[in-house]
């Protein structure tokens, strides 16, 4: 994989309705922590402000309506991969050699064990992820993630892959840089109508709204851009393709409609 400028990849939390436990899990006793992957945190966009309906014709609904395939995308159509990664990441990795750690365990998902082997493999200061699943009737050897990170600059990639008529098809890329806090490019790369949409996230500075969202439509070449606050629960959206001009449409705490500020 090339390296990707600027940005790097991140990965989702997996839902917590989701049931698993670990089990003949690999561990290097002589090292609790792997010393080559200290910066492999699994991160995650947060999208539960958005989880409360409201009236249909509010503009917070019209937010939660632009949202919809992206909350499938990260919270639902990845949850094996979310959670076999994320909790893999969590071990302990036992040394191969100078250069290469790894996580070998087996992890029982929905009643079905996942023979997972994550590796890390350290060369020139970047670390190459390689994560491998197997399970006995979906997976043989299947490389499910597929990435880097620079232990110099904090650039991250990850390539996420799942299951398909052709064996593999790339799902998903993650990006984020260190250069702006919190910031995070998650790009569709499946085949369809939606492929190379993307969905930017980072913490906003911007007057009272703490969370920013921008969702872009590569067919259209049109953008929505979402804000909120965590703490005070007031948001608004700017939509082109939804209101025909760029002005902000505000809500409440209560997700109802008002005047912006």
């Amino acid at each position: 994989m090339k390296h990707v400028s600027y940005y790097y990849t991140l990965f989702f939390l997996f839902p917590a309705s989701c049931f698993f436990f670990i089990s003949s899990c690999k561990k290097d006793d002589q090292s609790p922590t792997n010393e080559n992957a200290l910066a492999l945190t699994p991160l995650a966009l947060d999208l539960s402000y958005f989880e409360k309906q409201n009236d249909d014709s509010s503009h917070y609904n019209n937010a939660l309506r632009s949202l919809a395939f992206w909350q499938t995308a990260l919270n639902d159509s990845l949850a094996l991969q979310k959670e076999l990664y994320n909790t893999a990441l969590n071990l302990s990795f036992e040394k191969q050699n100078e250069e290469t750690r790894l996580v070998s365990c087996e992890l029982s998902i929905k009643e079905k064990i996942y023979t997972v082997n994550l590796f890390n493999i350290l060369k020139n200061d970047t670390i190459w992820i390689k994560m491998f699943v197997n399970q006995d009737t979906l997976y043989q050897d299947f490389l499910m993630i597929d990435g880097y990170e620079s232990k110099i600059s904090g650039e991250k990639s990850l390539l996420i892959y799942k299951k398909s008529a052709d064996n593999k098809a790339v799902k998903m890329m993650l990006r984020q840089s260190n250069a702006e806090k919190g910031r995070a490019i998650y790009t569709n790369l499946m085949q369809g109508m939606k492929n190379g949409h993307y969905l930017e996230s980072k913490d906003s500075i911007d007057g009272n709204y703490n969370k920013y969202l921008k969702l872009y439509d590569k067919t259209s070449g049109e953008k929505e851009i979402i804000q909120w606050n965590t703490n005070s629960k007031e948001g608004r959206m700017q939509s082109k393709p939804l209101y025909q001009d760029e002005q902000w449409k505000c809500w409440n705490a209560d997700r109802k409609d008002q005047n912006c500020p």
